[in-house]
């Protein structure tokens, strides 16, 4: 069965906005991804000003880790945190390069004349909006999801793909949302999957195993192994 996240398709505009510089990447294939500005060489005046905010930024830093005990990066995570960020380094071009492999009509439709990949990628950023990375992310887990890697060297590293989508995917969805949530994933190979499990709650539910289900999480495992 093949599950395809929702894609918001509005068949009465047609015309490409302004490009979305937001998302910076390159292909695998070597293409640079499309929508990103390309800036020249720095002026010394500018890296003159831009060196002087990255000493303020350091002094500020220094002060809150003063004041907080915490590290730079977990002020640095809480700074991205409260503006409902995470950061998680997916290169969302290349997501979409196998988007559009599955489902490249759909995608076509974006376009009265469809050119280059560049432009249906434009067009699917201006149509889906703040939904459009979520989508992407949400269509390479399903993918990753219901593929069967016939060796367990295979399966470990793909469990541990999924592990760190979901993880990131909650995280994003607590932050921007402020949803809760409790994961227990677990591996579908019976004796050869013994070592593929974990289980994951949000910062809201951290006691929700031992509150809600009276156990702990290696227990959920097991019996979420009992049901595989």
């Amino acid at each position: 069965m093949c599950i395809i996240p929702p894609t918001p398709i509005d068949a009465t505009s047609f015309s490409v906005g302004e490009k979305d510089h937001t998302d910076v990447g390159t292909s695998s294939s070597g293409q640079s991804e499309p929508s990103t500005p390309t800036t020249g060489r720095r002026t010394a005046a500018i890296n003159s000003i831009l060196n002087e905010g990255y000493n303020d930024l350091k002094d500020i830093s220094t002060q809150l880790v003063d004041k907080t005990a915490l590290s730079p990066q977990q002020i640095m995570d809480g700074w991205h945190k409260s503006k409902g960020c995470v950061i998680n380094g997916i290169n969302h071009w290349n997501l979409y390069t196998k988007y559009i492999a599955k489902h490249e009509d759909q995608e076509r439709w974006r376009l009265v004349s469809a050119t280059i990949r560049g432009q249906l990628y434009a067009k699917f950023k201006e149509e889906n909006k703040e939904a459009w990375q979520e989508i992407l992310e949400l269509h390479d887990l399903l993918e990753n999801s219901e593929a069967s890697p016939q060796h367990i060297a295979h399966r470990m590293q793909s469990f541990g793909k999924i592990k760190r989508q979901l993880i990131n995917l909650v995280k994003g969805a607590a932050a921007k949302y402020g949803f809760k949530a409790a994961l227990v994933m677990c591996g579908k190979v019976v004796n050869e999957d013994v070592s593929l499990g974990f289980a994951h709650t949000t910062a809201g539910v951290k006691k929700f195993f031992e509150t809600c289900c009276w156990s702990d999480e290696h227990a959920m495992i097991g019996h979420l192994k009992a049901h595989i």
